[in-house]
């Protein structure tokens, strides 16, 4: 759902970003692709953040906020995405479909005790290794495109 209206955005502010003016949320958007842990959703959140650049004032909270070091990060790591989101061509439609299942993608690792980083593994796999006792909330976490290892408590999606 979320991605789908990161892509309505995308559509209207394109559309109308003159009248739209400023984006009072940039700084959000670009939080929201650095927490990002979907494949999907990060891919409709750096089209969203193309449209924003149409702003000059939105092209400057995306620097204040550190969004030209994230958007460097990964683009160093876009090689490894290679199961791009499909965007439809007809600008007025949105859709999912089932080549956007996020829980599938083996793109997780998580630290050891030794600092030794396993994986990698898909969200799926980590619930179940959560479920076993395996990992606990204090094990170290990070995935494709983020800048360092977190612990489940620190991912606010607290989804695993």
């Amino acid at each position: 759902m979320k991605s789908m209206c990161l892509q309505a955005m995308t559509i209207v502010y394109a559309r109308h970003f003159e009248s739209i003016g400023a984006f009072n949320d940039t700084r959000h958007i670009v939080g929201m692709l650095d927490r990002s842990v979907d494949k999907c959703e990060r891919d409709r959140l750096l089209l969203f953040i193309g449209k924003l650049i149409s702003n000059r004032r939105n092209v400057r909270d995306i620097i204040d906020c550190g969004g030209i070091k994230l958007l460097i990060q990964l683009m160093c790591l876009a090689h490894l995405h290679v199961n791009r989101a499909h965007v439809p061509l007809a600008t007025n439609v949105l859709e999912s479909s089932t080549t956007m299942a996020r829980d599938s993608e083996k793109e997780w690792y998580y630290g050891k005790q030794d600092k030794e980083k396993v994986g990698p593994y898909s969200f799926s796999e980590l619930k179940d290794l959560f479920k076993e006792g395996s990992i606990d909330a204090k094990t170290r976490f990070w995935a494709q495109g983020k800048l360092r290892m977190k612990s489940k408590s620190e991912y606010q999606h607290d989804r695993i």
